[in-house]
């Protein structure tokens, strides 16, 4: 029986993105070079089902450009997201890459001003031809995209990045400045989610806050879909489609 494929999206999400580009730019600069060699760079050892999947979603975000001949560079978007001119020159790259990829822009024209649960993404996404293995793994990639693309977005009035507003108390210090006990340090919060899971390919990397029975369901939902997203990408090793590279 064939094996169900989900429709085309980006296996990275774009911050694990922007650090495979950076990598690239780091060895290349903005060189023209083969796609074997790219893939080299980014740590696989040749241009196979794993790197040809991180290949394209760098293609899919416009990080990288073709450049003929087989050939891919580091885009003149990438380089306005890793070394802007000013701040405002990134944040506006950051969302013009954020929604290159054709579904995440087609999720943002249905949900443009918030955006929706998980389990309206899931009914979405099942609806649309999504396999079931592939729902978490679009989902997390999906948040994680559009949590970068917001960070660069300017203040609005829904409170996502409200001012500071000051009281009326606070124009005039005092002149001698009370002694406030030094905070306890806490660790830092994961962006209001118990973990993070990113594969890139090669290797699955992530973070734990783990506070519930709850988040360890939902881990392991996110696991299960990663190795299914693995066992696709090596059944796909010797069916590799050159002009979805890049």
């Amino acid at each position: 029986m064939a094996r169900v494929r989900s429709p085309n999206y980006p296996a990275l999400s774009l911050p694990a993105a922007l650090e495979r580009v950076r990598t690239l730019h780091k060895v290349e600069a903005r060189n023209p070079a083969s796609r074997e060699a790219i893939a080299k760079h980014l740590g696989f050892s040749s241009l196979n089902g794993a790197s040809a999947t991180v290949l394209s979603a760098l293609g899919k975000y416009g990080l990288i450009e073709s450049v003929g001949d087989g050939e891919a560079r580091v885009s003149d978007l990438a380089m306005r997201i890793l070394y802007p001119h000013e701040p405002e020159e990134k944040a506006a790259a950051l969302q013009e890459a954020a929604f290159k990829p054709a579904l995440f822009n087609e999720l943002r024209e249905k949900w443009p001003d918030r955006a929706p649960s998980d389990e309206a993404l899931r009914s979405y996404l099942t609806r649309n031809g999504f396999s079931q293995g592939a729902l978490d793994q679009v989902i997390q990639f999906y948040r994680e995209t559009l949590d970068i693309a917001s960070a660069s977005e300017p203040a609005d009035n829904d409170g996502r990045h409200a001012p500071i507003i000051k009281d009326a108390s606070m124009e005039t210090a005092p002149a001698i400045a009370p002694v406030v006990p030094a905070p306890v340090p806490t660790p830092p919060p994961l962006a209001g989610r118990p973990f993070t899971v990113s594969f890139d390919g090669s290797t699955l990397t992530g973070t734990l806050a783990i506070r519930s029975v709850r988040d360890i369901d939902r881990l392991i939902k996110v696991l299960q879909a990663q190795k299914a997203a693995l066992e696709a990408m090596i059944d796909d090793d010797d069916a590799i489609d050159d002009d979805d590279l890049i």
